[in-house]
């Protein structure tokens, strides 16, 4: 079906936090894998047990709970440290991460809220908004929070298939939805996916129009 194509689409490319203090290139990477994960977090506790109170292997280990998928504990830590300290914006942060993670996007959009109030959010945050937004079906909202994105990184095809996928809900197929959905043909000619998407976009656009002319009877 068309639109879940779109949906799945936008939804694709996973957006992953990184806070202060890494511990290495790709610490807390989306491509790292299950045992790397747990080697990292090994790497992460050995350092606890030397330093308990520091507060950036503390969030580190907030952090790999995230990507080890122990939501529970990843938002139970986060939330720890904010209890802590209420300006940690890198709290709110993984917080927010771990709330998209339990599908509680209403929740993560008020902490990455506060994690903006303490700090100018970033194109890649902007972005995650606005997939928490579309999420919650507030679809005008995220067209607005994405539109900063663009504006910010004209190259960002993630927040084209963004746009796209907001624009098809709230139109179905539409010049708007097919502009962008162009859009990120335009700037990687290998995604078949969306090429694909493009040439849906245009009979549907096409059929749609033909049923328009065509004279009541």
């Amino acid at each position: 079906m068309l639109f879940n194509r779109i949906v799945n689409l936008a939804l694709s490319a996973a957006l992953v936090f990184a806070v202060a203090g890494s511990i290495g290139p790709g610490w807390c990477g989306e491509a790292a894998t299950p045992e790397q994960n747990l080697a990292l977090l090994k790497r992460i506790e050995a350092d606890l047990a030397k330093k308990p109170g520091d507060v950036t292997f503390q969030l580190q280990h907030a952090a790999i709970m995230g990507r080890l998928k122990r939501y529970e504990e990843q938002v139970a830590e986060a939330s720890r440290l904010i209890k802590k300290d209420p300006k940690l914006r890198e709290a709110y942060l993984i917080l927010s991460d771990g709330q998209a993670n339990q599908q509680r996007y209403a929740e993560a959009l008020v902490s990455l809220d506060m994690a903006f109030k303490l700090g100018p959010p970033t194109p890649m945050l902007l972005l995650q908004k606005a997939r928490y937004l579309r999420n919650e079906k507030r679809y005008d909202a995220a067209i607005e929070t994405v539109n900063k994105v663009i504006a910010a990184e004209p190259s960002n095809v993630d927040a084209y298939k963004c746009r796209s996928a907001c624009y098809f809900h709230l139109k179905g197929p539409c010049e708007e939805a097919l502009r962008d959905m162009d859009k990120v043909v335009s700037l990687n000619p290998l995604d078949a996916a969306a090429k694909s998407l493009v040439d849906d976009l245009k009979r549907e656009l096409k059929t749609k129009g033909s049923s328009s002319a065509s004279p009541a009877k």
